[in-house]
């Protein structure tokens, strides 16, 4: 039987990862003891795992109606952006004075596995936060990469629908490997600049189909292949 640690920590990552991958969307109501009895675990690690969710703002906890995925407004979401593009610039800039020769074999080979999923929106985020990480890695700023990680799953969820209703996606024949380029250079002023447009380059139109999907659709719950019990809707956290 897993651990009250470990048992919280599957919980965790079982809520977060739905909602970063879209299946919780935003406004879902989520049901402690369905989670329990899909992980086969009690409620007690499952709530400590939302009241940390909460925190780190990904769940909104309310008084006598229970835990919510979090829906953000298009200032908030805004809000975001310019916050990821302020600390992955940093991050960035003291990574570029720390690279290695390998490191940028490794970020080429990143970037090109990213190329090849580009009809995949899902697959495509995923190996393109891998390829950004990556080069934060090399800053060396623990707690900066962690902030910047957890940015970055908070503002997954409406690129991946951003990307999935207007199938669009970044250039990525232009901007990475302008990063890249610079890398190679040792640019690290180029790198901040070039890493601070590159967040904010769909910032806005991100945020305004946001709220265009928010008043086009109620708050829903997405099929999902880890949550498919209907009490999801209906329980009480």
């Amino acid at each position: 039987m897993a651990t009250e640690t470990s048992a919280q920590r599957l919980a965790y990552l079982h809520i977060r990862d739905s909602i970063v991958a879209g299946y919780l969307a935003p406004g879902a109501k989520i049901a402690s003891e369905v989670i329990a009895d899909v992980l086969g675990i009690s409620r007690m690690p499952v709530r400590d795992a939302l009241y940390q969710l909460d925190a780190e703002g990904f769940v909104q906890i309310f008084a006598n109606r229970g835990a919510y995925v979090r829906v953000y407004t298009s200032e908030e979401i805004l809000d975001l952006s310019e916050m990821r593009a302020v600390l992955e610039g940093l991050a960035g800039r003291l990574a570029t004075e720390r690279m290695t020769d390998d490191g940028i074999i490794e970020i080429e080979y990143l970037l090109e596995r990213t190329r090849r999923c580009h009809n995949d929106h899902r697959e495509f985020i995923k190996r393109h936060d891998e390829f950004h990480l990556y080069i934060y890695e090399f800053s060396g700023r623990e707690h900066l990469v962690a902030e910047i990680k957890r940015l970055r799953l908070l503002h997954q969820p409406y690129m991946l629908a951003f990307f999935s209703a207007t199938q669009e996606q970044e250039i990525l024949g232009y901007e990475h490997d302008l990063i890249v380029d610079e890398l190679k250079r040792r640019d690290s002023a180029a790198i901040e600049m070039g890493i601070r447009a590159h967040v904010m380059q769909n910032a806005h139109r991100v945020a305004n189909y946001a709220v265009k999907d928010e008043e086009a659709n109620t708050p829903r719950l997405k099929s999902s292949p880890k949550l498919t019990n209907e009490k999801l809707n209906t329980s009480e956290v």
